[in-house]
């Protein structure tokens, strides 16, 4: 865990572009959770909120936000997200376990394109890294 608020801003003073270019970054858990440091937490009640909301609500709550927090990693290449083309990954306002984090094939599914576009549905590539942020914040509250 980062010791500094927004632990993703120091990583990218302090390292230098070729090893985020090779895939190679020190730095990648800082991108991917910038808002989980000591700073922040140790403050009064910022823990004890975080286990509230996370413990109380549905992944798919906080999957937007999740996406949102990792867009500096992808920006400087710290972070390599997947690629398939032709697929939409479904995460918002799935409640259940099957259904969350389902797959939509582009040429069964003619509307599932367009929910990409709309921001109902996730690239996979974003997805998997959603849910990757996902599975260690709940591995880390069990």
């Amino acid at each position: 865990m980062a010791t500094m608020h927004r632990p993703d801003f120091h990583a990218l003073r302090n390292e230098r572009k070729e090893p985020r270019r090779r895939n190679a970054t020190r730095f990648r858990n800082e991108h991917l959770f910038p808002y989980i440091n000591l700073e922040d937490l140790v403050k009064a009640n910022n823990l004890l909120l975080f286990f509230h909301s996370r413990g109380r609500n549905q992944p798919h709550v906080f999957s937007s936000f999740d996406r949102k927090t990792y867009r500096l990693g992808l920006t400087c290449n710290a972070i390599q997200q997947s690629f398939l083309e032709g697929y939409t990954m479904m995460l918002n306002g799935q409640t259940s376990p099957k259904t969350y984090g389902r797959l939509l094939d582009w040429s069964v599914h003619a509307e599932a394109q367009d929910l990409i576009r709309i921001g109902i549905g996730d690239h996979p590539g974003e997805g998997l890294l959603t849910l990757e942020i996902q599975e260690r914040i709940l591995r880390f509250l069990t």
